[in-house]
């Protein structure tokens, strides 16, 4: 009898948590980068840049215009 009948009312009492993100860690293997690199020399014809984040980012600084914009 107590299933077919719940108590459905409002929460009066209780505590509540408040969480932050004070970091995150981002790590990529050499294997993991080398993957990157090469997808994206394949989908962008870029085979001049380094295996390197901050080239990558600057590559595309200068050539995002060349490519349509994401949907």
């Amino acid at each position: 009898a107590f299933i077919a009948d719940p108590q459905v009312g409002v929460l009066q009492e209780g505590i509540v948590l408040d969480a932050q993100v004070h970091s995150l860690d981002r790590t990529a293997t050499w294997a993991e980068r080398r993957a990157y690199t090469w997808a994206l020399r394949t989908l962008t014809g870029a085979a001049d840049v380094k295996d390197d984040p901050a080239a990558w980012l600057a590559w595309w600084k200068d050539h995002a215009q060349d490519f349509p914009p994401a949907r």
